[in-house]
């Protein structure tokens, strides 16, 4: 894949029967370390899947469950422009590394909430998160402001492709109750009262910690992986190597 061509049109028959009066803004956060190929594909999903009018997308600052020492926050965000610059209707969103200290979604979401009032965001993460969900600081307070978008593996459940109903999906998932969706949901009033839905996502195996351990080896091979102008910048700043 190309990551400078634009997204791929897709007959409308496919197109999920959203409603368009209210903007919908989607918020994709990660760590980007680096940005690779499969969070181009998710965020290219996402803006067709959802017909996002904007994807607003967060490099994390500090992460509470991180482990590892992440790279310097000035080069994540510079690869992370780098990586969705040519990506129609999305924009990078340093927040996170500017509020500094430990970075909670809460926070992120309030505040683009108040920024952009009378809109329905949409929360991009993939299907190991979700499983994590209920472990999130203020998960519940969350899920009252955003609708979880979740790439879903193909093993784990199947896209609802019309969504026409308010029903509530991902059953699987630990942190789902009817008790909490229905109080959600009445929360949520006007706005979509869905508490997650799933995203088609084309399976592509590929991690940033398979990036960096790859890189690390002498001679290891990414491009497949990467833009070239993200893999550059890796290069040229000798990131992730010994």
């Amino acid at each position: 894949m190309n990551p400078k061509q634009a997204p791929e049109a897709i007959p409308k028959t496919t197109l999920r029967p959203y409603p368009q009066s209210r903007p919908r803004i989607g918020v994709f956060g990660g760590a980007f370390d680096p940005p690779h190929l499969g969070h181009f594909k998710l965020a290219q999903s996402a803006i067709i899947d959802l017909q996002l009018d904007s994807l607003i997308i967060v490099p994390t600052g500090q992460g509470l469950h991180k482990s590892r020492c992440m790279s310097p926050e000035h080069h994540r965000l510079k690869m992370t422009q780098l990586a969705f610059q040519d990506l129609p209707n999305a924009r990078v969103d340093p927040c996170e590394l500017d509020r500094g200290g430990v970075s909670y979604t809460i926070d992120t979401v309030l505040s683009l909430s108040t920024q952009l009032p009378g809109s329905d965001f949409y929360l991009i993460i993939g299907a190991d998160q979700a499983e994590a969900f209920d472990t999130w600081h203020r998960w519940t307070d969350i899920l009252q402001i955003v609708t979880l978008a979740v790439a879903a593996r193909s093993s784990q459940i199947q896209p609802d492709t019309t969504l026409e109903h308010p029903k509530v999906e991902l059953e699987s998932y630990k942190w789902h109750n009817q008790a909490l969706a229905q109080g959600i949901q009445k929360i949520k009033g006007h706005t979509d009262p869905r508490i997650a839905v799933s995203l088609h996502m084309p399976c592509m195996p590929v991690s940033a910690t398979q990036i960096r351990s790859t890189i690390q080896q002498q001679g290891g091979e990414v491009s497949q992986w990467l833009n070239p102008l993200v893999l550059a910048y890796i290069r040229s700043h000798f990131l992730y190597t010994p």
